[in-house]
């Protein structure tokens, strides 16, 4: 709401990146402002995503539209408090201001019983992208060059690709014609279609230049998916999961190839740690109730 203006007294003030500054003169000196942070900083995100287009523009001589661009805001250096989702990747990019962060573990829509019967050496070859908006940013390019590269593994494609197309337009031969390489464009979490393609894939590959959480990937955890994610994903993964070096087609065929070569009690054993991780960290009861202890601290604070 950015007509909003407020017109009595406010104890506290809580935003999400737009309205911290536009408000602030009109709080009173002792409210406490309180921002809730879901992704990098703006700057960070927006070079991310500049850079990531650059990348496309050399190696493809084509100009793709950015699609993730966050809105200036100086939400940060107006707040008493902030919350964040995400690790210490996205809280490392509001460091700078020197600002009491608090983590909030990101909850998720749905979960998912552990699938026992999984067989992991007909399915350590199949993998999963799913993510949102803003194909180059989340590294699909990148995800899709390397299992161009592998036909002897299998990637399935989830997320809204129609909507970009000029993405479509440059990557049609490697979403659409592959053997190895299935697009499905969007499904829904619950969908019989999406648990099928969970049942059947042994990871979920994220090599995203920017998250504030990695909600895809946190679902993909939920499942017993093992993550083959980029630092900037700001999931953690442990011994569970496979972190990138760098967002390029090497890192990913070596991960890939890491996970097809492990054997099916390794697989399965990271399987499980990555859904009681998600069972333990990443639920609606876990986010209420760390918000709930940063909500306390700060009235302990400022009482």
């Amino acid at each position: 709401n950015n007509s909003f203006i407020p017109k009595k007294k406010y104890s506290y003030f809580v935003d999400i990146h737009s309205n911290m500054e536009r408000l602030t003169p009109y709080l009173d000196k002792n409210c406490v402002k309180i921002l809730h942070i879901t992704g990098a900083h703006w700057l960070f995100q927006n070079t991310a995503e500049y850079s990531r287009l650059l990348d496309i523009q050399r190696k493809k001589n084509t100009t793709l539209i950015p699609r993730r661009m966050a809105l200036p805001s100086l939400g940060i250096e107006n707040c008493d408090f902030a919350s964040i989702l995400g690790n210490k990747f996205t809280e490392s990019t509001f460091e700078y201001a020197n600002k009491p962060i608090h983590r909030i573990h990101i909850s998720t829509t749905n979960e998912f019983e552990f699938n026992e019967n999984k067989r992991f050496d007909l399915c350590k070859r199949n993998f999963l992208w799913f993510g949102g908006a803003g194909m180059v940013l989340k590294g699909l390019d990148v995800t899709l060059e390397a299992f161009s590269k592998m036909p002897e593994f299998n990637l399935y494609v989830v997320g809204p690709i129609a909507s970009e197309s000029d993405f479509v337009e440059l990557y049609k031969n490697e979403l659409y014609h592959l053997p190895n390489i299935k697009t499905l464009n969007w499904l829904k979490v619950d969908s019989d279609e999406f648990l099928s393609i969970l049942n059947t894939c042994v990871g979920i590959i994220l090599p995203s230049a920017s998250e504030g959480g990695g909600g895809s990937v946190i679902t993909g955890l939920h499942a017993g998916l093992i993550p083959i994610v980029s630092i900037q994903a700001s999931v953690d993964v442990f011994n569970f999961g496979i972190t990138l070096k760098n967002i390029d087609v090497d890192s990913i065929i070596a991960a890939s190839e890491m996970i097809a070569n492990m054997d099916e009690p390794k697989l399965k054993q990271m399987s499980l740690e990555a859904w009681q991780y998600a069972r333990l960290y990443h639920t609606k009861e876990r986010f209420e109730a760390d918000y709930r202890s940063f909500l306390v601290d700060i009235v302990h604070i400022n009482n």
